[in-house]
């Protein structure tokens, strides 16, 4: 419908009517739009329904293009009469009805604005929404027609006011405006906030007052500009901050004691320190940093040539990185020059540079230091390695730092196997207890060391005693550190202490007077029943008040026979005689002497023991037997002392006649099996000779008795030692008829004479163990193997055609014989195995932890063939040996010693026999 005029305007006219028409109204208008916020008058304009006015969005619209610049009035004027200038000062005339193409047009552009147009009425209530109104503010045209434009993009806190300013507005037509446009807070539809420019006009519309207005997104403008002048500020920022990062660097770089230099991609000094033109220029004679590496020779620590493309700027130079590379810089008139730790840098692209930096310290003094401390630690750990006790480094909670050798030697672990221990799991579980209360102590600052002396469990097993002195070494401040102990192996002489209370106890109870005498023949010593037998206290017979009377005959013959004794135990181990003796109440006696060598580490007589046995009643029973035949053989039978009547008819010399009870137990066979035997069967083999001569000498009327000692075998493998008096009964015509000997029991007695004549643990002539030791081990050794249940061995050795050649080229080619024969014995064995020399020709190895029996018989055999190779003696004969060995293996019922060996014994003779029987085939 046509616009109504508003209230106390004019009535509309048609084009041409009035005076001057819309034309003035139109161009007030344009005019009050150009100065944002003019009214212009909707009366007499024509509509865009060409009812001859313009309609609210024709007004709207040539507000719009005035606001934006744009020249329009053309279009409004396009068609209309030409009127005289004689009106243009008159009233305004009707509105003239304008060609519809222009309104069109206007809508056209409204609708194809980039910016979004909104007019609202009076009540605040949205007219007009374009789509730029729309693409803005996610609101279609329909949505937001009719809407109150507080709802739709006025923020929350704001709508208050400018529901305020709407009411203001439309009560009072109050319509002042700002000038230009505004930047004001919006927001969409979804709730995201943004910012527009918004240019607002007012017209009066329909008896009313509309606003307009043209917004303009400016969300991404803005952000532009804050970024802009967030960019500015930190540029400022970063530029006082360069400023002063330079500074700093300057100072820094000049406070540090570390040399820098920076170079450039062509090696031209850029930069460098005050530390580093003191090491480079230290006479401060160049002030070009490029010349003060050309008085240098470039070396490495060890002096040899340092290329140039290998130091550490060349490498930074070539883009490597560097860290602490030594080098030697030495100018012609120094001696030793400069050492330098040098670490370089490449400087990459990315910083705007190309080129290397290095850094470098002066370790001149440090290098020399270190040599110093090295060649100090060295010599340290040499004599600490090189020690002959043990010595050990200790944490505070007591595991092995650092041990040497000898401790390692004492102990038998190796120095990985002691890292994973402490002291307190290889000690003695019995010494334990005690040294952790001094240790205790120790820790807590009490004692500053102690000593004891303990046990320690040796890696084999067994148990090692040591003298321990334990010191805790602390620092300069008093803080303890580690603690340090020295061990002396004192297991031989703990054990030669138990040995000698042992025999000591043996000596006290042993019934045969045992006397013990110095190189000159002083006495040392006697047992009490030396006192017993001679009837004289034990403490005159030490204070030497009965020697006189102890000796017997004529001074001449008792010096004789002294000198005779000492003569030949200058050669041999012992000597056997009768000594006469005065008791003290006055009776003469004879006592049957053993007297046993003792020689010290240079095989010099350094003392002898004698072991006597008064012989008087026994010679007083033989001179009674041969009195009393009848009594004899009453006797026979029920003799403790084993009896035996051997033939001596030619042809059945020692065959076995007749035997007491006695000398069945002590052969262990009975009579029936001994009645059709010879002497010569139960004899040991090295005995038969001596019995042969024996017999001889009687049978010829040499001698009328023989009294010695041998060796019987025993049924069950083992020998017996006897001392045997035998005398000839002859016929009526004076041949020999048979022998009746008396076989008593020696084997204690020799036992504890050999017992006593072992006191060193080492065979003198060739260096191996003895008997003691052998003894010893093999009881440990027995004990072992019943609680690991793992086999032992023991190889019984004897020599095969070793008597010819001792007796062919002397005891000195003998005595080489078996030094070579032990150190063959002992090269054959593992190092396990403990190699003994019984004496004579006679070897024991013991063998622990087999693995099986055959490791034994492979040891036997290596040990067949070492000593069976030919020897060269010192007088250039060739000589060869053999050997006999036999083998006794531990099983789980072995729990003593003695049978193992025994095993050993009768095995060898069993080996023994063999070979001659074959050597006779």
């Amino acid at each position: 419908m046509p616009d109504e005029p508003m209230p106390g305007t004019q009535p509309a006219c048609t084009p041409g009517s009035g005076p001057g028409g819309a034309r003035p109204l139109l161009l007030a208008a344009l005019a009050g739009a150009a100065a944002v916020g003019v009214a212009v008058a909707a009366t007499g304009l024509p509509g865009a329904d060409g009812s001859g006015g313009l309609g609210p969005l024709a007004v709207l619209l040539l507000a719009y293009l005035a606001l934006a610049g744009v020249v329009v009035r053309h279009l409004l004027l396009a068609g209309r009469p030409t009127e005289a200038p004689a009106h243009r000062a008159e009233a305004p005339a009707a509105p003239v009805a304008q060609p519809r193409p222009g309104g069109d047009l206007l809508a056209a552009m409204l609708t194809a604005s980039p910016d979004a147009f909104i007019a609202t009425d009076s009540a605040g209530l949205v007219t007009h929404w374009n789509p730029a109104a729309e693409r803005m503010f996610g609101w279609s045209g329909a949505e937001a027609t009719g809407r109150e434009l507080a709802e739709l993009i006025i923020p929350a806190e704001l709508r208050a006011s400018h529901r305020e300013g709407i009411a203001r507005f439309a009560a009072t037509g109050e319509r002042a405006l700002p000038s230009s446009a505004m930047e004001l807070p919006a927001v969409h539809r979804d709730g995201h906030r943004l910012t527009v420019e918004m240019a607002l006009g007012t017209l009066a519309v329909e008896g009313g007052w509309w606003c307009h207005a043209f917004v303009r997104d400016i969300s991404h403008r803005r952000e532009h500009q804050r970024t802009l002048e967030h960019l500015n500020t930190v540029l400022r920022s970063a530029e006082a901050e360069a400023r002063q990062q330079s500074a700093l660097m300057s100072a820094v770089m000049n406070s540090i004691s570390d040399g820098v230099v920076v170079i450039d991609e062509n090696g031209d000094p850029l930069l460098h320190n005050e530390a580093a033109k003191a090491v480079l220029d230290p006479d401060d004679t160049c002030d070009d940093p490029a010349q003060w590496l050309s008085s240098y020779r470039i070396l490495r620590p060890d002096r040899s040539r340092f290329p140039m493309r290998e130091t550490p700027l060349a490498r930074a130079l070539a883009g490597e990185s560097t860290d602490d590379v030594e080098v030697l810089l030495q100018r012609p008139d120094q001696e030793h020059g400069t050492v330098l730790s040098v670490s370089g840098r490449p400087l990459g692209a990315g910083a705007g540079l190309h080129g290397a930096v290095a850094v470098f310290s002066d370790i001149t003094d440090r290098k020399r230091s270190q040599g110093q401390l090295e060649q100090a630690e060295t010599r340290w750990r040499l004599t600490l390695d090189h020690a002959p006790t043990g010595i050990v480094l200790a944490t505070l909670d007591g595991r092995f730092l650092h041990t040497n050798e000898a401790l390692r030697r004492i102990l038998g672990y190796g120095e990985a196997d002691l890292r994973t221990r402490t002291w307190r799991d290889i000690t003695h579980p019995q010494d334990l207890a005690g040294e952790l209360v001094l240790a205790k102590r120790l820790l807590a600052g009490e004692i500053d060391d102690y000593a004891l002396e303990k046990r320690y469990l040796h890696a084999a097993g067994y148990v090692v005693w040591v003298d321990s002195s334990v010191a805790m070494v602390r620092d300069e401040n008093g803080e303890a550190l580690h603690i340090v102990m020295h061990l002396q192996d004192i297991t031989r002489q703990r054990y030669v202490e138990e040995q000698l209370r042992s025999q000591a106890a043996v000596f006290d109870v042993i019934h045969d007077a045992v006397l013990i005498n110095d190189a000159d023949g002083t006495l040392v010593d006697c047992n009490p029943a030396m006192a017993a037998m001679t009837g004289y206290p034990q403490e005159v017979l030490l204070l030497g008040r009965a020697d006189a009377s102890l000796d017997l005959g004529d001074p001449a013959a008792q010096e004789a026979r002294r000198r005779a004794a000492q003569e030949h135990l200058v050669a041999h181990p012992s000597w056997h005689g009768d000594v006469p003796f005065l008791h003290a109440d006055g009776s003469t006696h004879i006592a049957e002497c053993v007297t046993v060598a003792v020689r010290d580490h240079t095989g010099r007589l350094d003392r002898t023991i004698s072991v006597l046995r008064d012989a008087t009643a026994a010679r007083e029973a033989a001179e009674e037997l041969r009195q009393a035949e009848e009594r004899f053989r009453h006797a026979f039978d029920r003799s403790p002392v084993g009896m035996v009547l051997t033939d001596l008819t030619p042809g059945d010399e020692g065959r076995i006649l007749r035997v007491n009870d006695a000398y069945c137990s002590l052969l262990g066979r009975s009579a029936a099996d001994l009645l059709t035997m010879r002497e010569q069967d139960l004899t040991h083999p090295e005995d038969v000779e001596n019995d042969r001569a024996a017999v001889e000498r009687l049978t010829q009327g040499e001698d009328s008795s023989a009294t010695y000692e041998k060796r019987y075998r025993h049924a069950a493998g083992h020998v017996v030692w006897v001392e045997v008096n035998t005398a000839m009964v002859a016929r009526a015509d004076g041949t020999p008829h048979y022998a009746v000997t008396q076989a008593d029991d020696i084997t204690a007695r020799r036992a504890e004479s050999e017992r006593l004549a072992a006191l060193a643990l080492r065979d003198p002539l060739t260096g191996l163990g003895n008997r003691v030791l052998l003894e010893d081990r093999l009881k440990l050794a027995v004990h072992r193997a019943s609680r690991s249940m793992r086999p032992l061995a023991v190889l019984f050795c004897d020599l095969n055609g070793f008597k010819p050649i001792n007796d062919t080229y002397g005891h000195a080619a003998g005595d080489e014989l078996l030094k070579v024969v032990g150190g063959r014995i002992r090269e054959s064995v593992r190092p396990a195995d403990t190699v003994c020399r019984l004496g004579g020709d006679e070897f024991v190895i013991l063998c622990e932890d087999l693995d099986a029996p055959s490791v034994a018989e492979a040891i036997a055999e290596r040990i067949r063939a070492t000593v069976g190779v030919p020897h060269t003696i010192a007088s250039g004969e060739e000589v060869r040996v053999g050997v006999s060995i036999g083998i006794g293996i531990s099983d789980r019922c072995t729990v003593d010693p003695a049978e193992i060996l025994a095993r050993a014994d009768a095995h060898m003779y069993e080996v023994k026999a063999i070979s001659k029987v074959a050597g006779r085939r």
